[in-house]
């Protein structure tokens, strides 16, 4: 009763609060350095190509800003995280006992095969020609600088999400409902965040897996390591031609999910009896 009382709908939707407000500044902010440099070139536009101009340097961009986001919004969500923490304290529950380094080597093959096995997923069901707005994004993300995309993609936009989603908001909601529901609950969240039909999907699903992570591991850590390997594998696979090998024949698409579903169903079994063992030590 006493968790009820204390967590509400706004400490839900904060964290998007938070996120929104410092986007809107990082945002203009970032925009201005970007801009003044080019308004020589659209000095001679009308308002309509002006805004044309505006909004397509604005999207060659987007990896860098949505970077600059990630980057000032993480001391935000760490110190919302602490807060948590203490609050959980106060409420007399135990942390959970978090799992030795070792068994962290398993995220990251899980991470690489279920990256892989989704983006052949989507392409198998044609998912991506019902959603414009996921061509143009995708476009856009992996245009920027590759180490831009490692760095902000790889590193800082994965932290800041896991802050989010799954240090905050997953928390937050299991306080106040069953874990499963909050798993469930928390994922969803994740996938709509990404504004567009693929990225709903490709998030509910692998936001699922993050925080099954999170929770088995007992570490915002494991969950950061799992998104940060996925986003590396994307990065990675498109600058490497990987995906463009892939996808140039149907049966390899076919054979190569295959075999993603077969080695991630392997990785999952091993991550669950490292930790059975563990429980049966203990017994």
């Amino acid at each position: 009763m006493e968790r009820k009382r204390k967590i509400g709908v706004f400490a839900i939707i904060s964290p998007f609060l938070v996120y929104y407000a410092v986007s809107l500044v990082v945002e203009v902010i970032v925009s201005i350095f970007i801009m003044v440099p080019q308004m020589q070139k659209s000095s001679t536009l009308n308002v309509e190509e002006t805004a044309s101009y505006v909004m397509n340097v604005f999207m060659s961009h987007l990896t860098l800003i949505t970077s600059a986001v990630a980057l000032f919004v993480i001391p935000f969500f760490w110190l919302m995280y602490k807060k948590d923490s203490t609050y959980k304290k106060a409420l007399g529950i135990v942390e959970e006992e978090k799992a030795p380094i070792w068994k962290y080597a398993v995220i990251i093959g899980l991470a690489i095969v279920s990256c892989i096995g989704m983006n052949n997923l989507i392409v198998l069901g044609n998912v991506a020609a019902y959603s414009g707005a996921y061509e143009e994004i995708a476009t856009a993300l992996y245009k920027e600088n590759f180490w831009t995309q490692i760095i902000g993609l790889g590193i800082l936009v994965p932290i800041a999400e896991e802050f989010m989603f799954r240090g905050i908001i997953y928390r937050r909601l299991s306080f106040i409902t069953r874990k499963s529901k909050a798993m469930v609950l928390s994922a969803l969240m994740f996938g709509l965040y990404h504004g567009n039909l693929v990225q709903a999907i490709y998030g509910f699903v692998l936001g699922y897996l993050a925080v099954y992570i999170y929770e088995k591991y007992g570490s915002l850590k494991a969950s950061i390591l799992f998104h940060s390997v996925i986003n590396l594998t994307s990065v990675i696979g498109t600058e490497c031609g990987l995906y463009t090998w892939i996808f140039g024949n149907v049966l390899r698409v076919g054979i190569v999910t295959v075999l993603c579903g077969a080695v991630a169903s392997s990785f999952f079994v091993v991550m669950q009896k490292q930790f059975k063992k563990d429980i049966e030590t203990e017994g």
